[in-house]
Protein backbone atom coordinates (compact mmCIF):
# COMPACT_ATOMS: atom_id res chain seq x y z
CA UNK A 1 0.00 0.00 0.00
CA UNK A 2 0.97 3.03 -0.96
CA UNK A 3 2.18 5.18 1.91
CA UNK A 4 0.41 8.84 1.57
CA UNK A 5 3.23 11.09 3.14
CA UNK A 6 5.40 10.06 0.28
CA UNK A 7 3.57 11.50 -2.42
CA UNK A 8 4.94 15.26 -3.34
CA UNK A 9 2.00 18.01 -4.40
CA UNK A 10 2.59 20.84 -6.67
CA UNK A 11 2.47 24.34 -5.66
CA UNK A 12 -0.95 24.75 -6.69
CA UNK A 13 -2.11 21.91 -4.79
CA UNK A 14 -0.67 23.11 -1.92
CA UNK A 15 -2.09 26.86 -2.12
CA UNK A 16 -5.62 25.32 -3.24
CA UNK A 17 -5.11 23.15 0.16
CA UNK A 18 -4.24 26.33 2.24
CA UNK A 19 -6.89 28.68 1.04
CA UNK A 20 -9.23 25.53 2.19
CA UNK A 21 -7.89 26.30 5.68
CA UNK A 22 -7.58 30.37 5.57
CA UNK A 23 -10.45 31.83 3.70
CA UNK A 24 -12.82 30.63 6.42
CA UNK A 25 -10.85 31.65 9.10
CA UNK A 26 -10.12 35.09 7.44
CA UNK A 27 -13.76 35.63 6.20
CA UNK A 28 -14.66 35.27 10.15
CA UNK A 29 -12.12 37.35 11.11
CA UNK A 30 -13.72 39.87 8.56
CA UNK A 31 -16.95 39.77 9.81
CA UNK A 32 -15.76 40.45 13.81
CA UNK A 33 -13.29 42.76 13.30
CA UNK A 34 -13.71 44.36 9.66
CA UNK A 35 -11.80 43.43 6.34
CA UNK A 36 -9.15 46.02 6.51
CA UNK A 37 -8.19 44.71 9.71
CA UNK A 38 -8.50 41.04 8.73
CA UNK A 39 -6.75 41.49 5.74
CA UNK A 40 -3.74 43.15 7.58
CA UNK A 41 -3.50 40.71 10.66
CA UNK A 42 -3.67 37.97 8.13
CA UNK A 43 -1.59 39.21 5.68
CA UNK A 44 1.31 39.55 8.26
CA UNK A 45 1.26 36.84 9.93
CA UNK A 46 1.95 34.93 6.17
CA UNK A 47 4.79 37.61 4.93
CA UNK A 48 7.85 35.60 6.37
CA UNK A 49 6.26 32.18 5.08
CA UNK A 50 5.35 33.43 1.46
CA UNK A 51 8.83 35.30 1.65
CA UNK A 52 10.79 32.25 2.40
CA UNK A 53 8.37 29.56 0.18
CA UNK A 54 9.18 32.01 -2.56
CA UNK A 55 13.25 32.62 -2.24
CA UNK A 56 13.02 28.26 -1.72
CA UNK A 57 11.15 28.26 -4.73
CA UNK A 58 13.55 30.40 -7.14
CA UNK A 59 16.62 28.74 -5.48
CA UNK A 60 15.44 25.24 -7.04
CA UNK A 61 14.58 27.49 -10.60
CA UNK A 62 18.34 29.38 -11.51
CA UNK A 63 16.66 30.74 -14.56
CA UNK A 64 15.26 34.01 -16.34
CA UNK A 65 11.86 35.08 -14.42
CA UNK A 66 9.64 33.93 -16.90
CA UNK A 67 10.88 30.58 -16.14
CA UNK A 68 10.44 30.68 -12.50
CA UNK A 69 7.30 31.40 -12.90
CA UNK A 70 6.23 28.97 -15.39
CA UNK A 71 7.66 26.45 -12.75
CA UNK A 72 5.56 27.53 -9.82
Amino acid sequence: MENPSDKTISLLEESKLQADVIIPILNALRKEIGAERANGIVFDALRSRLRSRFQELAAKTPRGHKEKWAAM
